[in-house]
């Protein structure tokens, strides 16, 4: 009897054992898995991040192509400039009758072309998304500085009541 309780005292040692060892495996496998949760979190935000600069890049090289396509098909006669305001501002601007006659009686050399589409692309983009508030006065400088739109024209707005 002895010998078996020397036995089971001795099995009972062992599964002692083998159930501390388990608590501790359990223990460095939460550790591992909340070390793991936590770099997963890490990676996501990372990750995140860099498609939202990728998105962000992406709406800017847009942007940039919308506008040397706007200058690529600037209209080289005064004549054809509402038709060139209407297809790339239609939803922005709107020409009064009247002017729409009078540029047409406007002869090339007597006005700036340049002048007048940077004036035209300015309202209707720029100034009407400040005067809206969708962007601030700062944004509208930055804009048209990196449009290469400095005049005074484009940095000191006229305002006018909608």
């Amino acid at each position: 009897m002895e010998k078996y309780e020397s036995e089971i005292n001795e099995l009972k040692s062992k599964i002692e054992e083998k159930h501390l060892l388990n608590t501790k495996y359990r223990n460095i496998i939460e550790e591992l898995k909340t070390e793991l949760s936590q770099k997963d979190n890490y990676w996501e935000e990372k990750i995140s991040k860099l498609e939202n600069n990728f998105k962000v890049e992406i709406d800017e090289l847009n942007e940039e192509i919308r506008r040397k396509d706007i200058l690529l098909n600037r209209p080289r006669k005064p004549e054809d400039i509402p038709n060139w305001a209407e297809e790339y501002f239609n939803d922005k601007l709107l020409f009064h009758t009247r002017a729409v006659n009078e540029i047409s009686k406007v002869n090339l050399g007597e006005i700036d072309m340049d002048l007048i589409c940077d004036a035209i692309e300015f309202l209707a983009c720029e100034y009407r998304d400040e005067v809206f508030g969708y962007i601030t006065v700062e944004e509208r400088h930055r804009i048209c500085a990196k449009k290469n739109m400095v005049g005074p024209l484009m940095l000191e707005a006229p305002v006018i009541k909608v």
